[in-house]
């Protein structure tokens, strides 16, 4: 498994205990799910060329990696995709374990989400999504520790029952199919959800109640606009810019393919955040940039 004289994938993941990095070189890796998705153990490194990440699938369309319990892997500047046919099961790209640690970075993950099917799905794993691309490709996680930061979810709803999650500098947009919502979340005590982008969904933001029906979560420094709901359950708008309409936000390209919600130098969105910044935005750029903070995911940079 040389660069001189690589292997397959599948070869060097069976290698990891001992070799902890799988450098990908560029192009295209079929997997074969027959006997189950590729099994991350130990501590593993999938890296792939961030500009243009290899694209990695499942011939039969169903799984491609699961992570073991107590492993740590991080797939990073990596394209995992068509993770289609629930015909028989539930299926998902990626799947984790309990006690197991799953790292997301630079990487797109696209066409992961018919009915039945999620783009990642963990039960008890930690999870840390920065920087990555979502399209098509649903989110599950339950019952584990959650930070989603720089990172852009279409058609992609994001489901949360965990133990505490950061969502930070994230766009959530165009879930627009009955029955589904950007972001579903149970309230927890010092859980966060600041400069994000929710834009043009069915449902913006539902937060569930935790057992206190006096605790709500706060929605703060965040865009919330075009939505048919912005919010349901136990949430707080009172700090963040919510509207039926994104006028005078000045988008880039809010109603063509491709999508883009970085905002223009006249958005109303411009310096209006209330309080400490997180220090970055969308793009890994520095807050503030003027006086104040900009909401949303994007910080406005003359």
């Amino acid at each position: 498994c040389s660069r001189a004289n690589p292997c397959s994938l599948p070869r060097a993941v069976t290698l990891t205990g001992s070799r902890p990095y799988v450098l990908l070189a560029d192009g295209d890796y079929a997997v074969d799910s027959t006997n189950g998705p590729l099994t991350l153990t130990g501590i593993v490194h999938v890296i792939g060329n961030r500009v243009s990440p290899p694209k990695i699938h499942d011939v039969l369309k169903r799984f491609v990696f699961g992570v073991a319990d107590a492993a740590d892997a991080t797939l990073d500047g990596v394209w995992v995709t068509d993770a289609t046919d629930n015909r028989f099961f539930r299926i998902s790209a990626v799947s984790c374990a309990p006690t197991a640690t799953i790292r997301v970075k630079h990487s797109r993950f696209t066409d992961n989400a018919p009915a039945l099917a999620t783009g990642v799905n963990t039960v008890g794993c930690r999870v840390e999504i920065v920087d990555s691309e979502f399209e098509r490709s649903k989110i599950s996680l339950t019952n584990a520790d959650v930070v989603i930061d720089r990172s852009t979810f279409i058609t992609s709803p994001i489901g949360l029952d965990v133990s505490s999650y950061s969502i930070t500098n994230s766009v959530m947009a165009r879930n627009e199919v009955a029955g589904t919502y950007a972001v579903a979340v149970n309230v927890r005590l010092g859980s966060k959800f600041e400069f994000n982008t929710v834009v043009d969904n069915l449902v913006g933001v539902q937060c569930a109640q935790d057992g206190s029906s006096t605790r709500r979560l706060e929605l703060s420094n965040s865009i919330l606009a075009r939505n048919g709901t912005t919010s349901d359950g136990y949430c707080d708008t009172a700090l963040s810019y919510s509207s039926p309409n994104v006028s005078g936000l000045n988008f880039h390209r809010p109603d063509v393919v491709p999508y883009d919600y970085h905002i223009g130098p006249t958005s109303l969105a411009i310096d209006q955040a209330i309080g400490v910044a997180v220090p970055f935005d969308l793009d890994g750029e520095g807050r503030p940039a003027g006086q104040a903070a900009d909401l949303g995911a994007d910080e406005y940079v003359p």
